[in-house]
């Protein structure tokens, strides 16, 4: 069994962490998270607007699916399950 966690910010460049190679910053605990365990080199965002890519990811739909084109609605509709 193993365990999983799953950080999601806004607007966060990983640039700005020790992690990612930057110079002088330092974030001691993503580097151990880094250490042991996996550290991604990409990612791909179904959508430039919050609301919208985080219920694709949360739903793993697309987002045209969701129909959720900005951040104006609030919430996933109640008939696609999500992981949450």
């Amino acid at each position: 069994m193993s365990n999983s966690i799953l950080l999601i910010s806004d607007e966060h460049n990983p640039f700005y962490s020790s992690v990612y190679g930057h110079s002088f910053l330092r974030t001691p605990n993503l580097e151990r998270l880094a250490r042991e365990g996996t550290l991604y080199e990409n990612a791909y965002c179904p959508s430039p607007l919050c609301s919208p890519s985080r219920s694709a990811f949360m739903s793993g739909r697309r987002v045209h699916e969701l129909q959720a084109y900005s951040n104006c609605n609030v919430g996933l509709r109640s008939d696609f399950p999500t992981y949450g």
